[in-house]
């Protein structure tokens, strides 16, 4: 296609799911624009030698040329209005399937030297449409799935700026509500919300109003939280409906996906809301608890639609539930270092949480002598490496972490009169939880008396381990084995719901 020039190019890029990890940055040269208006995405960074920085919406001058460099994180789409010629170029080696589409429906090829509206040099899937906005054209669920959680990692969808946050109930939240609503009734489902929030779409089984496999997770984030943490499971979720629905497949149950509106408890201090609710584990009255701003969670539900006095009526009946399936990102490094893409779940990690305070005693920094000091602050931290050393010595049974440590008064020149560090240990199996508690504070115990300093445990909370089931663990791995893969089966520390 030598010489073929267009009035404008959306250029669309995806990677493989997880592949930026190891992908290096790409680089893209545009020469001899007559107009462009710079869309870089969530992420992207857009330079070049005379302007700098180009942020979202950046014009560049006519005649000119420029070099955009983009981390390769996330779907971004720049558009190049009115580019008079360019040069598209592709490496040799690429790890995506490229089908381009041009604007008339015309499959075609790129390869070095071809001609057209732009000029790239990057891995990439291409697709022109003259004089129409960008509209990638997904040939597998998978990257439809990731898409569309990239999606959701943007403006509406997220209540900050260059990263995510979606906060129950939040405009973000509302947001991503509407659209999700929309993607399951697409994908075949009737669609609802229940009383705490939770999008539920339900796709019937050959009979109606059978038992139910609940397919989920949740699409609350934390403050500039990752793009598929939770909403990915939602996704997958929509695209298992959406195979059994376009074959008119019809099973021995009904499916449904649930999308939780409060798992992180990022707005209110409470979290799993929505779960807690589905469960039948609602935690009494929590209609005045408030967030940052003040507003309490009755007035967020109002303003969404909803009634706090109601939210009990999510609960669900155990007999209408056959199982439950999440699909979740791992959160660690255990798979990508296997090189694997897969594991089966066998339990959910149990949790204690707690605050250990030292109360030692305050003195000036130059008078006090080392050999009469009860500082609080050296005490904890002998506790903290006391608490990792008990950890490493006991790696199959439990993980423990110190993840926050404060002293008081906190001035440079006064010994520290008290400390307090918070705990976390986690197991998949409840004695050895409970184990692990008491010998931490039998340590705790022995550096408090012998460095003179009181101490205390507040703030205890405790979340139960979760097996889950066997017969779905054996039917995962079954799976994983029938599609080639390195089979694979880990606890999931990252949580759970109730």
């Amino acid at each position: 296609m030598p010489g073929y020039v267009t009035d404008s190019l959306s250029v669309g890029y995806r990677f493989k799911p997880f592949s930026f990890l190891k992908s290096p940055t790409l680089k893209m040269n545009f020469q001899n624009l007559t107009g462009a208006v710079v869309r870089t995405g969530p992420v992207g960074i857009a330079t070049n030698a005379t302007q700098g920085q180009l942020l979202d919406g950046t014009t560049l001058a006519a005649g000119s040329g420029a070099q955009f460099y983009v981390l390769p994180r996330f779907s971004m789409t720049e558009q190049f209005p009115r580019i008079s010629k360019a040069i598209i170029k592709r490496p040799p080696r690429t790890n995506l399937s490229h089908t381009p589409v041009c604007g008339t429906g015309q499959q075609w090829p790129f390869w070095h030297g071809v001609q057209n509206a732009a000029g790239i040099e990057c891995r990439f899937t291409l697709v022109v449409e003259m004089n129409k906005l960008e509209r990638i054209v997904e040939h597998d669920a998978g990257a439809r799935a990731v898409r569309r959680c990239e999606e959701l990692g943007c403006e509406p969808y997220s209540d900050m700026r260059g990263g995510l946050f979606r906060p129950y109930l939040g405009a973000a939240h509302k947001a991503a509500m509407a659209t999700l609503r929309g993607w399951m009734h697409d994908a075949g489902m009737s669609v609802r919300t229940d009383p705490a929030g939770t999008v539920i779409g339900r796709y019937e089984g050959a009979e109606a109003n059978a038992p139910a496999l609940l397919i989920g997770s949740h699409i609350d984030s934390v403050w500039n939280g990752g793009f598929y943490d939770g909403a990915l499971g939602v996704m997958l979720g929509v695209e298992c409906v959406a195979a059994f629905a376009s074959r008119s497949i019809r099973l021995p149950f009904a499916l449904e996906v649930v999308a939780f509106g409060d798992e992180e408890g990022s707005r209110f201090p409470l979290s799993m809301l929505g779960s807690r609710a589905m469960a039948g584990k609602a935690e009494g009255d929590v209609s005045q608890m408030r967030d940052r701003t003040g507003a309490t969670l009755h007035e967020a539900m109002r303003d969404a639609g909803l009634d706090v006095g109601r939210m009990g009526e999510a609960r669900r009946n155990r007999q209408d539930i056959i199982a439950y399936l999440e699909a979740h990102i791992e959160q660690g490094p255990v798979l990508e270092h296997a090189d694997a893409p897969l594991a089966a779940v066998s339990a959910i990690a149990g949790i204690q949480r707690f605050y250990i305070c030292v109360q030692g005693q305050a003195g000036h920094a130059g008078t006090v002598p080392l050999s009469m000091r009860h500082d609080a602050l050296a005490a904890a931290c002998e506790m903290v490496l006391g608490i990792e050393a008990l950890a490493r010595t006991h790696v199959d049974d439990f993980v423990a972490t110190v993840g926050k440590i404060e002293a008081r008064p906190g001035a440079v020149n006064v010994i520290p009169g008290s400390a307090s560090l918070s705990v976390e240990i986690r197991s998949a199996d409840a004695q050895c939880l409970e184990r692990a508690f008491l010998q931490v504070k039998d340590l705790v115990g022995g550096i408090a008396g012998r460095r003179h300093v009181g101490w205390e445990v507040q703030d205890h909370q405790t979340f139960a381990p979760a097996p889950c089931d066997g017969r779905l663990v054996d039917l995962l791995r079954s799976g994983i084995r029938a599609e080639g893969m390195p089979e694979h089966v880990l606890v999931s520390g990252a949580g759970m719901m109730p």
